[in-house]
C-alpha cells in the first residue's frame, strides 16, 4: 500500500477534529489577548441569569461555564459591540484554520433545531430549524453527540450555535437539549417573550430565554 502524505503543493481539506481543534485554540487566544473588565463579566453573568452573589460568577456544572463563554463572546453587548466584535485578529497570530474560525463566529447564529436523523457513516446529525423553518436543513458534525443520539434514539430538540468552517458545519461547544414533548411549549413560549424585543437584542435575548428553559425543562447532558 502507498505512504499517503499531504503534499506541500496540495491543498486538502481539514477533518472534522482539526477544525474543532482549531475552533478551540482561537477561544482560548480571544480570552487571552482580549480581556474584558470583571464588571463586563458579572453583567454578562446576570443578563445570562447566573446567580452573582457578591458579585462572584457561581457555575453549577459545564454547561453553564460553556453557555456563560459562549454568551460572553457573541451575544453580550457593550456600547453596542460584543467580545469577538471588538477583537482585532491581526492581535491573535491565527493560523489560517483558527482565522476560518474567527470568522465563522462573526457569521454564526444559534437557533433551536428538531434533530431528524442520525447519519452514523459521517458523524452527521440532521437538524431542522424551529424558529426560521424556512431555512434548509442543517448537517450537524458531532462525533459525540451522533453517538449519543445513536444510543438514545434521534428525537430531540437542541439549541445550540451553528458554526461553518471549510464546509463544516459543527456547534460551538454548548447545546441545550430538551425532550420533543416541550416543542409547543417552547415555541409560544418564545414567540411571547420576543413579541417587544428590538431587533438589535434578539440574538443575546433569545439566548437568556432558552438557558432559562434549559435549567428548568432541559434533559441532562
Amino acid at each position: 500500500m502507498p505512504n499517503l502524505q499531504r503534499s506541500s503543493t496540495t491543498q486538502l481539506s481539514p477533518t472534522y477534529l482539526e477544525v474543532r481543534a482549531a475552533g478551540m485554540s482561537l477561544v482560548g487566544k480571544l480570552v487571552k489577548v482580549h480581556k474584558w473588565p470583571a464588571t463586563n463579566l458579572v453583567r454578562a453573568a446576570r443578563a445570562l441569569g447566573l446567580p452573582t452573589p457578591g458579585e462572584t460568577l457561581v457555575f453549577g456544572d459545564e454547561t453553564d461555564i460553556a453557555a456563560f463563554t459562549d454568551y460572553e463572546l457573541r451575544e453580550f453587548r457593550v456600547d453596542g459591540r460584543g467580545w469577538i466584535d471588538s477583537c482585532d485578529p491581526l492581535r491573535l497570530d491565527l493560523t489560517p484554520l483558527e482565522n476560518a474560525a474567527f470568522r465563522a463566529w462573526l457569521h454564526s447564529r444559534t437557533s433551536l433545531f428538531r434533530t431528524a436523523g442520525v447519519l452514523p457513516d459521517s458523524n452527521q446529525i440532521r437538524l431542522c430549524d424551529l424558529l426560521e423553518p424556512e431555512r434548509p436543513e442543517a448537517l450537524l458534525t458531532d462525533i459525540n453527540l451522533c453517538g449519543s443520539l445513536q444510543r438514545l434514539g434521534p428525537d430531540l430538540l437542541l439549541f445550540l450555535r451553528l458554526l461553518e468552517i471549510d464546509r463544516i458545519t459543527m456547534s460551538s461547544g454548548f447545546f441545550f437539549g430538551f425532550h420533543p414533548r416541550h416543542t409547543e411549549r417552547l415555541l409560544q413560549s418564545f414567540g411571547q417573550k420576543m413579541k417587544k424585543v428590538p431587533p438589535e437584542e434578539r440574538d443575546a435575548r433569545k439566548f437568556a430565554f432558552f438557558y432559562e428553559k434549559y435549567r428548568d425543562l432541559g434533559e441532562a447532558q
